[in-house]
């Protein structure tokens, strides 16, 4: 190679050092090649999925969502120590990342968000994970994690959101989670193994913006203790055990903006008590006792509350 060209290539590397370097033919730079050390080289059009980087080339997100992921895959990133963001999903059935694939990725102190739903992930998978503790959000829906898991999670002190939906946690497990003081979206919908026990706990999480207890046998005893969270916007009770004299505790709670009550057994009576919920923007009351007359009422109260008394298709 002519002196020229090897001095052109060096100034190349060193301006790129942190990200990589371009590989080198006869007849110059030919092609990128991320890179965090010696030992882990990686071309960009290796990764099979979304990929982001940074002003520098360095690999900063990949979103497998849409691509039929392995655990090798996320093995081929798994020296790339500049990524923040991993998104997976097993919704279509096409992802075949484990357990071993999450643990892979152990070595990504860097991360922020790690989205695994509906993957066949256990506690084991989670606990691979321990030392990333700089994480914000984390997914894991309809995944295969227990109580276990949520003593991990504990660890992860950053966590602003969390996504436990549909999966086999219990009481004892929520309580691990009270150590998570910045967390502001809390998802454990249809973990029916939860009771009134865990609302102590919510309530404990006091910057909490959004909680979702869709299909959770939540009772009026368990909503008197949510209604601590005076921070909270968005609160969904679809499918709860929720009764009009819980009701009156929800009129507390004047920062929501949306509240779900759909399917459970209030009635005009107990709508009397949320008339103080002047923030609030959408109202759902789909498939309970309700009445229009009784939103005709409330929709006076609440005259900029969008409120929904039947779904489509509903008689």
């Amino acid at each position: 190679m002519p002196r020229p060209q090897q001095i052109a290539l060096l100034a190349i590397c060193l301006a790129t050092f942190l990200g990589g370097c371009f590989s080198q033919s006869d007849t110059g730079p030919t092609s990128y090649s991320l890179q965090t050390d010696a030992t882990a080289p990686l071309q960009i059009d290796q990764v099979i999925g979304a990929v982001k980087t940074d002003d520098a080339g360095q690999l900063i997100e990949v979103d497998y969502r849409n691509v039929a992921a392995t655990n090798d895959d996320l093995k081929l990133i798994a020296g790339q120590r500049s990524i923040k963001v991993i998104k997976l999903s097993g919704k279509d059935g096409n992802s075949k990342v484990n357990d071993k694939g999450v643990a892979a990725l152990s070595g990504l102190h860097n991360l922020k968000v790690l989205a695994l739903d509906f993957l066949p992930v256990s506690s084991n998978g989670i606990a691979a994970m321990k030392a990333s503790t700089d994480l914000r959000e984390l997914l894991l829906a309809k995944t295969d994690i227990s109580d276990q898991a949520l003593a991990t999670i504990a660890g992860f002190e950053k966590l602003t959101k969390l996504r436990i939906a549909g999966t086999a946690i219990t009481d004892n497990g929520i309580e691990k989670l009270a150590a998570l003081s910045n967390l502001k979206s809390l998802d454990v919908s249809e973990c029916q193994a939860l009771t009134d026990d865990s609302a102590a706990t919510f309530a404990k999480l006091t910057n909490l913006q959004q909680l979702n207890l869709w299909r959770v046998p939540i009772t009026d005893a368990g909503l008197n203790e949510i209604s601590k969270l005076k921070k909270l916007e968005s609160l969904n009770l679809d499918n709860t055990k929720v009764t009009d004299a819980g009701l009156a505790s929800i009129g507390s709670m004047t920062n929501l903006t949306f509240l779900h009550l759909g399917s459970t057994t209030i009635t005009d009576d107990g709508l009397v008590n949320l008339e103080s919920l002047v923030n609030l923007k959408d109202l759902i009351v789909t498939r309970t006792g309700v009445t229009e007359s009784g939103v005709k009422k409330l929709q006076s109260k609440l005259p900029d509350t969008k409120i929904q008394l039947q779904y489509e298709g509903d008689q």
